[in-house]
């Protein structure tokens, strides 16, 4: 149902960490692609051991540095679920998240495109509501604001690319 899409730069470090968080998740039909925008760090080595360690992930690798949209639009021509959760390569998932993010797609069958709220401070997540449903007018007019990650229909997606 959902596969996430890492784009990466010279970023081995925090890039191990992403990973691994996504390696951790307790998630049936777990499938990642992670994309290297021809780093001049040791990237392209983990990434291909990464690749031999895990056949549930997919590494692709730019020929030259294009920058992170068209490094994203490989991931999404690559993908093949029903939706993708983007997720840069110095963010990480907390335990659970995949099923959560699946939970919330289940229960709004309806929508295509889900924001879910991010942070580096747990305490943020006591109080947060388990879900809210927002308009895009919430968006434009700043009603709703904040660092979140997408997950969108992959259908659209492929249709506009970033």
């Amino acid at each position: 149902m959902i596969r996430v899409i890492v784009p990466t730069y010279n970023r081995v470090a925090s890039l191990k960490r992403c990973v691994e968080s996504v390696i951790l998740q307790e998630y049936d039909g777990l499938e990642l692609i992670a994309i290297d925008d021809f780093s001049k760090d040791e990237t392209r080595e983990y990434l291909t051991l990464l690749a031999k360690e895990h056949p549930f992930i997919k590494v692709l690798f730019n020929k030259e540095n294009y920058g992170v949209n068209y490094t994203r639009n490989r991931g999404i021509e690559a993908a093949s679920k029903k939706f993708i959760l983007f997720l840069d390569s110095d963010d990480a998932l907390v335990e659970g998240s995949l099923v959560k993010v699946k939970n919330t797609i289940l229960t709004h069958s309806s929508t295509k495109h889900f924001l879910f709220i991010v942070s580096d401070r747990k305490e943020e997540f006591k109080n947060a509501p388990e879900s809210v449903l927002i308009q895009y007018e919430d968006w434009l007019t700043g009603n709703i604001y904040g660092d979140f990650t997408h997950v969108m229909l992959t259908d659209i997606m492929k249709k506009y690319l970033f």
